[in-house]
């Protein structure tokens, strides 16, 4: 027995050995992100190990660390589905070819790609994955559309040939629209689905997906050619229902992101790069951003915050490294709170989809104070919001009445109706259903409650009466047997 046990000491130290020797390799940058994906990757760590020791060129090596150092966070499944992070599946195949064929597209094939700084070269080029998809080495597998791969190899050419900066910004336009409108977006198309996401290859054989599908999808193809791209994640919109994922491609002249929408149509025009910059439905934007696993947004709203906040925003955040760029989609203000709970768990949220729906999160301070940084400021509607317990279960409730951030960063408060002491008045309101009953709810100080009903004419439109015009309201109705709400409004 001790025989045994001696055995397995020096098994042990030889591993912590073994295990160090290949970490003097790494980059130090990523060292201690390697040991821990290395320590976490159970019966999968000879992998990793593996893919580390047999790269020889350095450049190589430092793309083959950057991916690994990401492994104990990022992960494959969904909401309620397993979650197989990938330290644990991810093999020194994939690893290696990965690497190689990223740094083909810089050293030998496309001319955008060696304009790229290193950074962003790493970061959105040589990134394995984008959401939470199943891994799989797509490179190769875009490559085999030849098609596809001639029409950016003339695309390369044009643009090596280009005799100016400007004629090669436009010739790297034309190939982003080339691949996303003409040619994607005929192979695809948008139809909401659940999780898990979907992959590039079960993405083209489907033929569908919802639009972090169509995203993953193009990032693969873009990334494969040695275009720098990414997500923006609108998680919620504040001034619509839904959310929304889309791609953002770094274009290396100019040095700034471009913005379209994945398998989106339209002219190849200025407005089709610039998609939602401007766009006054956003509340915050998230952009995905490999190698920032543990960025302040990440560490701030995701399970490895310290203390945890609660699930709210988790459902399309956790497991990806992000960093916020709201400020580049329009104005922001930083809005500044207090009269909080003290060190609560508090909830910037956008009323969405019939209930308050959380854009950040952070704790307030001893004194009840807290800080929202760089929130869309375009006379958009928000309450701060914690968890409560109602007869549904544990929901997000304004702790105070909503308010509107103004475009100047000012803020315009909203009363509880039994506060109100505005001017009443009538309205319309339009494009709501013909002849439909109608519930007109008001702000108070337990919620939104029902204040009166009515019938809407045959032009769809609500004639209302007795409106303050310092509360917020809302219209309920029924719509194929459920209850649809509409966006909260103010009259003005």
């Amino acid at each position: 027995m001790k025989k045994v046990l001696s055995l397995i000491g020096v098994f042990l130290i030889t591993s912590a050995c073994f295990t160090q020797d290949v970490l003097e390799q790494v980059p130090d940058e990523w060292r201690s992100a390697v040991n821990e994906a290395l320590q976490k990757a159970g019966e999968n760590k000879p992998a990793l190990i593996r893919a580390l020791e047999e790269t020889k060129d350095p450049e190589e090596l430092r793309i083959v660390a950057f991916c690994i150092a990401q492994s104990a966070y990022r992960y494959f499944g969904g909401i309620g589905k397993e979650t197989r992070y990938d330290c644990t599946t991810l093999s020194a195949e994939l690893l290696l070819k990965n690497a190689r064929l990223a740094l083909e597209t810089r050293r030998k094939e496309y001319p955008w790609a060696q304009r790229l700084d290193d950074d962003k070269f790493l970061r959105f080029v040589c990134a394995y994955r984008n959401e939470t998809e199943q891994v799989f080495e797509f490179r190769e597998y875009v490559k085999a559309f030849d098609d596809l791969k001639n029409k950016v190899d003339e695309y390369a050419c044009l643009y090596r040939d280009a005799v100016s900066d400007n004629r090669r910004i436009e010739v790297f336009k034309e190939m982003v629209y080339f691949i996303n409108t003409v040619w994607f977006a005929k192979k695809v198309k948008y139809q909401p689905r659940g999780m898990p996401d979907l992959n590039l290859k079960q993405l083209l054989e489907q033929g569908w997906g919802r639009c972090t599908d169509l995203t993953n999808g193009l990032i693969a193809i873009l990334r494969t050619f040695g275009v720098a791209a990414t997500g923006a994640r609108a998680i919620w919109w504040a001034k619509e229902d839904s959310n929304h994922l889309w791609t953002l491609v770094w274009e290396p002249i100019e040095g700034k992101w471009l913005s379209i929408d994945s398998a989106g149509g339209g002219e190849n025009n200025e407005a089709y790069f610039k998609k939602f910059i401007g766009d006054d439905k956003i509340g915050k934007v998230y952009i995905i951003t490999p190698g920032e696993e543990r960025s302040e947004v990440y560490k701030r709203i995701s399970r490895a915050a310290d203390p945890w906040l609660p699930d709210y925003l988790e459902w399309y955040l956790l497991g990806r490294p992000m960093v916020d760029g709201t400020a580049m989609f329009g104005k922001v203000a930083d809005l500044k709170l207090d009269g909080l709970p003290s060190n609560a768990s508090v909830f910037l949220c956008a009323y969405n989809s019939g209930s308050w729906a959380a854009l950040d999160a952070t704790k307030s301070s001893e004194d009840g104070k807290a800080v929202f940084k760089d929130v869309g400021a375009q006379d958009v509607l928000y309450a701060v919001c914690t968890p409560k317990m109602t007869r549904f279960g544990k929901a997000l409730l304004p702790i105070k009445p909503p308010f509107i951030l103004k475009e100047n960063g000012t803020t315009e408060s909203t009363v509880a109706l039994e506060d109100s002491k505005g001017e009443s008045f009538q309205s319309e309101i339009e494009k709501l259903p013909p002849e439909t009953v109608f519930t007109l709810l008001a702000w108070t100080k337990e919620g939104f409650k029902e204040v009166s009903r009515g019938r809407t004419d045959k032009n769809g439109i609500a004639h209302i009466y007795n409106l303050k015009s310092d509360v917020v309201y809302l219209i309920a109705y029924k719509k194929d047997g459920k209850t649809v709400t509409t966006r909260p409004f103010i009259l003005e």
